[in-house]
């Protein structure tokens, strides 16, 4: 692992475990060679609020799923005016984000940055 593979099998090798381990690596690998294509194509858009935290809300998901932490630089892919609150970008946004809300998280951010700005 520390070598870079992305998982293990435990013998003895039991069938199911071996497809779920492998679906679960090729998840992990398309998000990851996908990903920079769609960030750059949001970032590089208007796109409209509702549709930035519907794709923020199915980040956080994919990220809990796959056991990887949400940070800040997460929710700056899709809301670049926030990287002015100086919020450092690897620091890590509560777990409970999907269960509190995305949006609640996010206006409380702009709040906090029209708060700043006035």
């Amino acid at each position: 692992l520390k070598q870079g593979a992305e998982d293990y099998f435990n013998k003895p090798l039991i069938m199911m475990d071996v497809l779920s381990t492998i679906a679960k690596v090729i998840q992990i690998r398309y998000f990851k060679l996908k990903w920079p294509k769609v960030e750059k194509k949001i970032i590089e858009s208007n796109m409209p609020y509702k549709i930035k935290l519907n794709l923020l809300t199915q980040c956080c998901e994919n990220k809990i799923k796959f056991d990887e932490k949400i940070t800040m630089k997460d929710v700056y892919q899709f809301f670049p005016e926030l990287v002015a609150l100086n919020i450092k970008s690897d620091t890590e946004v509560p777990k409970d984000i999907l269960d509190t809300g995305v949006m609640l998280f996010v206006d409380e951010l702009k709040e906090k940055l029209e708060s700043i700005n006035a």
